[in-house]
């Protein structure tokens, strides 16, 4: 009966490492979701900015040609 016993302390924290090391994967992932989201933004924000420029510097010389 002891060596169930002791079997079972050994399991049992076992058991609570993975689900220690889970909740540190599932902070982790979630700390890179929030990065990536905030990059993606940046990334739209470039694109946009860059259509705009892109356009008004059209127009631009476009005027300055004449």
């Amino acid at each position: 009966m002891r060596r169930i016993a002791d079997g079972q302390i050994r399991m049992e924290g076992k058991i609570d490492q993975i689900l220690g090391d889970q909740r540190e994967h599932r902070e982790t992932i979630a700390d890179h979701e929030q990065r990536i989201r905030g990059l993606e933004v940046r990334v739209w924000m470039a694109v946009g900015a860059a259509v705009v420029l892109g356009t008004g510097g059209g127009a631009l010389a476009q005027m300055l040609a004449r």
